[in-house]
């Protein structure tokens, strides 16, 4: 039982071909009161922080920084919300460095039929459920194949589509194009959804989270949601990883009907 073990670190993954090392933390659902979780994970963070920082990998990890770690918690459950809103470790070095951390279900499928609150939170419709999960798929598809997955998807009818977001200068522009495109299209479309990619940090790495912008026809409000996205140091493939995160609400942009 790993996580319980707050002053072990689990598993140290091979460099993957990012140039980072995954610090892997092991729930194995032995634990599942939901505030003794989240402090045994808050512990063990503690003392993964301490041994990047003090330098105590350094003969597990030769030639890393404080900067080529990232931190991957392997859940037989899903990760509580409070879990998930834990995006990094923050060092007190100066300057300051973010170790991330992302959420990996295992075994695959454990998490499927365990129930979670925040969809019904947001009022996220059968329909936008699924396209949700369709959205980032395909977007993790394309940087797969090294395409920037900037695109709108929606449906119209009963028919889901998908158009390409070339030349946009900046995000700005992008959210005026979706906008320009829900008022032509709006008395067809039942849902639209935004992706794009992005990464915490400069340099070569690549993008680390994927972003949905959500609107719905008949809305009030839209939402963003965020999903990491890294390469699996076992087989080298890029995966999502965790679960869909809300980060805000948005404005619909939707015209009024």
């Amino acid at each position: 039982m790993p996580l319980e073990e707050v002053d072990v670190i689990d598993m140290i993954t091979k460099r993957a071909s990012d140039g980072r090392y995954g610090l892997i933390v092991t729930d194995e659902g032995v634990t599942a009161e939901p505030d003794k979780r989240l402090a045994l994970l808050q512990r063990k963070l503690l003392t993964y922080r301490q041994a990047v920082v003090q330098g105590e990998l350094a003969e597990t990890c030769p030639g890393a920084t404080s900067g080529d770690f990232f931190v991957q918690v392997i859940c037989e459950l899903p990760p509580t919300r409070e879990m998930r809103n834990i995006t990094h470790v923050l060092t007190k070095t100066q300057p300051a460095i973010e170790i991330p951390v992302v959420f990996t279900e295992f075994p695959e499928g454990s998490w499927k039929g365990v129930e979670t609150a925040e969809e019904d939170e947001l009022g996220m419709s059968d329909e936008m459920q699924e396209a949700v999960g369709f959205a980032f798929e395909a977007a993790a598809k394309l940087l797969a194949d090294d395409q920037v997955p900037l695109f709108v998807f929606w449906h119209d009818g009963d028919e889901q589509k998908l158009a390409a977001i070339t030349e946009a200068k900046d995000q700005l522009e992008v959210i005026e194009r979706v906008t320009a495109w829900a008022r032509k299209f709006g008395n067809e479309a039942h849902l639209c959804i935004q992706m794009s990619a992005t990464k915490l940090g400069d340099g070569p790495l690549p993008p680390d989270r994927l972003v949905a912008t959500c609107c719905e026809r008949g809305e009030v409000e839209g939402f963003i949601l965020t999903q990491e996205i890294g390469i699996d140091a076992r087989t080298g493939n890029l995966e999502l990883r965790g679960a869909v995160k809300f980060v805000e609400s948005c404005p619909n942009f939707f015209p009024v009907d």
